[in-house]
């Protein structure tokens, strides 16, 4: 029998061991030893390193080294051949210290001989062969279950621990290996859903599997199917499990429900073909299409559904189906089709291809709308388009569609065709006071009786709302268009009843006629409109001929209006201003901006030209928001310079006002320029803000709320009520120049002016003076307290580069001014100085001749030296307290008006001197400047009113 090689390698410091082990090597007989030595531990463990031997004999001693430190270096260096530990005496201390340690035995020196040495060699190399296969089976069986493509992990039976995870759970989880191992069962699963289906296990035997929600890492939930075995881990019990994520099956098994659901619940007629059967028959036909159709779903199914045509095969519809399952496309057709009963209906068919995974068409799916009762009601529409409901009169839709068949007519008879525009005066009061059936009703009234007085003569249309259009052919002379209109206009005159109530209404005709005024018509249409409206200025209940003058002033308006938008586009328009001064000292506080058109053909356009335009488009809204950005970039030049409290008005329009997004311009205008809001100032007019008072007040309360003025344009002309004035968030009123021209000669416009102002003072608004040209007007206009002027006298509108010039001189018309200007007065009693400087600066520009006062000796001093009407003091000051000296300076001083201003007071002694006549009112620390301003602003009135009243008594 052949030996078995065996290289050894015995480490130990003793030679004569060394010599005593090979001699017994070489009387085993089924070995053929190569037997090596080293008395050194280094060099042993190096050669272990290196390998090359089949078993190593280590010494328990080596010098002073320790032979199972030696085994477990080598170990940890990676030897894995068989390791004997060798000792001078045995005990079962060091036996157990040196397997516990690794060794594959342990021998005795001077025990052993050659058979017990070659039998130990031979359990080291069986034991060391049997690790080595243990160990592959252990990394197949961990190598399955590392790589494994579902997710698997094991736990502890007893404390739901993670033992081992899988690379593929740690990827579907999101967890670290280390994050899983901390963790237990329950912190990833949520809650058992229902039994998963039964599997077969390995030997046959069925397990069934629980379905439970997980959590993974992010927070996310799944669905997920638990496949569990027992096993032995470690010498404890625990689980082997295996994950199946079953939530995109089971989403897109709940799709495929919700699909089928929606099918059958749909109102519209389902149909899928197979296309790959002969005749493409029917597999599945849903509710809705068998009640369109009339028939079961047997009847349906197994046939091509091309038998609902029946005979009627002509149709070019069914030529473009064909086409499109030819091709494999999509069409949408409208088909007539037959019902079981042999009924029509018509419906709207979809035809959609079904392809499979490789692209291929498989089936067509049909979708049927019905309009069997669309196109019932499409007659009745066609009629309701041409014809209105309430007046059953023909709808004016087209002037060339209503007007040229007459035309034609007339030119070949050598007739005239007048077309007449009737609008009925004040028909929103209808509507307003009895309601709008009643107004419907109103109006087919006058439908009939408009058509009873035209009778034969020609046509009646209505246009909308309360608006109609007549035309009539005649022979010259045979009729007179203006006679014919007003006896249209008398018979509306006639009273209507209206369930209990006579009703009286009246209305405005514009007349355009063929030849005379045009030969088109939709110039007769327009001229006609334009003659209404003319009336209509020149008051209601009249008629009006359209002339030929009016033909160029049409043109040109509508003309003006086709530039117009690229006017603001091209950068066509130019701002200039008009200087507002104070009525105090002349001085600006703000300038109007005014726009301009400078146009290449026509020159310098004022507003008058083309606003009128502008509004009727509705051009206005750009236009006025190109303004706005305009005057906010040109007002914070002025700020930059030094004019940093001169405001920029603007006018604002309707159209722009009753637009909730006019706030947002404000603001980008503001944002835009850098502008601060409480310099800009918003001129409304009373019947903008009356077109719709919520929405106005709305928006108006929103643009106060960021900073901005508001001021009444046009005061006196519109609505002028208390109660109107007391709703509306406004800073000022302005009195329409219509007032200011003749105030100093006409008593009537005088108590017109007192009565404003007196009425924006009492509601504590500033009062401005449109056209102001004379310096009458000026003396009329301050003693009666207006406080703003604008008009000629002080200048007229000019370009941003000479609003620049006059801003720099600050005062306007000294010469006019300064013989009507009486010094104010005013006296600031405080101990604090930063106190009387910041009083100062808040009050001087209101143009008082301001005397600082420290103490109220100094008051005293001042009192005695100058003319004082108005006196604010401190309430704390040392010496004398801010009561006791207005109650010494109203027995002085009687005329003066004065007023505390105080943060801490002793408030029984305030309302003491306050009943006694000796303070005027109270203000508070810290005060509001705008606030203080309007309360000094009244206590000069005050004087002036009193003083003026003792003159006139006496």
């Amino acid at each position: 029998m052949p030996k078995t090689a065996l290289s050894v390698l015995i480490v130990d410091d003793d030679e004569e061991d060394f010599i005593l082990a090979r001699a017994m090597f070489s009387e085993i007989e089924d070995f053929d030893a190569t037997v090596d030595w080293t008395p050194r531990y280094d060099e042993g463990l190096a050669r272990a390193e290196q390998g090359g031997h089949d078993v190593y004999l280590i010494d328990y001693r080596i010098g002073p080294e320790s032979g199972l430190a030696w085994l477990a270096e080598a170990q940890r260096r990676g030897v894995t051949r068989p390791i004997i530990l060798l000792t001078g005496r045995g005990s079962h201390e060091i036996d157990l210290a040196a397997m516990t340690a690794g060794a594959a035995d342990y021998l005795v020196k001077g025990q052993i001989d050659a058979s017990q040495l070659g039998r130990s060699i031979r359990y080291a190399l069986d034991r060391a062969r049997y690790l080595v296969t243990i160990a592959a089976s252990e990394r197949r069986h961990r190598l399955m279950f590392e790589r494994s493509p579902m997710p698997m992990w094991v736990f502890d039976a007893v404390t739901r621990q993670f033992l081992a995870v899988n690379d593929a759970a740690i990827e579907h989880y999101g967890y670290r290996r280390d994050e899983f191992l901390s963790m237990r069962l329950g912190d990833i699963r949520m809650a058992e859903w229902r039994s998963a289906p039964r599997r077969s296990s390995a030997n046959g035997a069925a397990t069934r599997g629980i379905a439970s929600l997980h959590r993974r890492q992010d927070g996310s939930i799944i669905n997920v199917e638990v496949f569990a075995d027992d096993i032995e881990f470690d010498g404890r019990p625990a689980r082997l499990v295996l994950i199946n994520d079953v939530t995109e099956r089971l989403a897109t098994e709940e799709r495929s429900r919700l699909l089928a659901r929606a099918f059958e619940s749909s109102q519209s007629g389902m149909l899928i073909a197979d296309l790959g059967q002969p005749d493409m028959p029917s597999i599945y036909v849903n509710a809705a299409f068998q009640r369109l159709t009339g028939y079961d779903a047997e009847e349906i199914l197994g046939r091509n559904c091309r038998f609902l045509q029946g005979t009627d095969t002509r149709q070019p519809e069914i030529d473009i189906i064909r086409e499109a399952i030819a091709r494999r496309t999509e069409c949408n057709v409208v088909l007539r089709n037959y019902r079981k009963d042999g009924g029509v209906f018509w419906h709207q068919l979809t035809l959609a291809p079904v392809h499979d995974a490789d692209g291929r068409a498989t089936h067509y799916i049909g979708v049927s709308t019905d309009l069997t009762e669309r196109r019932r009601y499409e007659a009745e529409l066609a009629y309701l388009a041409r014809h209105d409901v309430v007046t059953a009169l023909p709808r004016f839709v087209d002037a060339a569609d209503s007007f040229e068949p007459l035309l034609r007519d007339a030119r070949t008879r050598g007739e005239h065709v007048s077309v007449f525009y009737l609008d009925v005066d004040r028909f929103h009061s209808i509507n307003e006071t009895m309601g709008y059936r009643a107004g419907d009703e109103m109006l087919h009234l006058l439908a009939q009786r408009l058509q009873m007085a035209i009778a034969e003569h020609g046509l009646l249309w209505r246009v909308s709302g309360d608006e109609f259009v007549a035309a009539v052919r005649y022979l010259p002379g045979q009729l007179d268009p203006r006679t014919f209109a007003d006896s249209l206009r008398e018979a509306l005159e006639l009273p209507f009843v209206l369930s209990t109530y006579q009703i009286f209404v009246s209305a405005t005709i514009g007349i355009a006629s063929y030849p005379h005024n045009t030969s088109l018509p939709e110039d007769l249409f327009n001229y006609a409109e334009a003659a209404m409206m003319r009336a209509k200025r020149n008051g209601r209940n009249s008629v009006h001929h359209f002339g030929n003058e009016q033909a160029e002033e049409l043109r040109e308006r509508l003309s003006i209006g086709s530039r117009l938008r690229d006017a603001v586009r091209n950068d066509e328009l130019v701002l200039y201003y008009q200087p507002q001064v104070s009525s105090y000292d002349s001085r600006i506080i703000g300038m109007e901006a005014l726009v301009r058109w400078d146009t290449k053909d026509m020159g310098l356009l004022p507003p008058r030209r083309f606003i009128g335009v502008a509004e009727e488009l509705g051009i206005i809204v750009e236009l006025g928001r190109w303004v706005l950005r305009a005057a906010c970039r040109e007002a914070r030049t002025w700020h930059d310079f030094g004019c940093n409290d001169v405001r920029v008005a603007v006018n604002v329009s309707a159209l722009q006002l009753q637009r909730l997004s006019f706030i947002d311009e404000v603001c980008d205008a503001l944002e835009s320029s850098g502008l601060p809001a409480d310099l800009l100032e918003l001129e409304i007019t009373e019947s903008a803000i009356m077109e719709n008072v919520e929405r106005a007040t709305e928006i108006m309360n929103a643009l106060r709320e960021l900073g901005v003025h508001l001021a009444l344009d046009d005061f006196g002309i519109g609505y002028s009520s208390l109660a109107h004035l007391r709703r509306f968030p406004i800073d000022k009123l302005k009195i329409d120049q219509s007032f200011v021209r003749d105030v100093a000669q006409e008593s009537g416009e005088a108590a017109i002016v007192r009565a404003i102002t007196a009425m924006g003072h009492e509601l504590q608004l500033k009062v401005m003076a449109e056209g102001v040209e004379t310096a009458a007007q000026i003396g009329y206009l301050k003693r009666n307290h207006c406080d703003e002027f604008q008009g000629y006298v002080f200048g007229e509108p000019v370009p941003a580069a000479r609003a620049v010039t006059l801003l720099k001189r600050r005062f306007l018309g000294p010469d006019l001014a300064s013989h009507h200007v009486v010094e104010r007065g005013l006296l600031l009693v405080d101990d604090e100085e930063n106190v009387l400087r910041a009083l100062g600066r808040t009050l001087r520009r209101d143009g008082y001749r301001i005397y600082p006062a420290s103490s109220a000796e100094q008051g005293f001093d001042i009192l005695a030296r100058n003319s004082i009407q108005v006196i604010l003091s401190d309430q704390r000051m040392p010496g004398m307290n801010g009561t006791d000296f207005l109650s010494k300076v109203k027995e002085m001083y009687p005329d003066t008006v004065r007023m505390v201003l105080s943060g801490h007071t002793d408030v029984a002694t305030v309302t003491d001197a306050i009943n006694r006549g000796a303070i005027y009112k109270f203000l508070t620390k810290p005060w509001d400047d705008d606030d203080l301003r309007k309360q000094i602003g009244e206590a000069f009135r005050t004087y002036e009113t009193r003083t003026t009243t003792r003159a006139g008594y006496a």
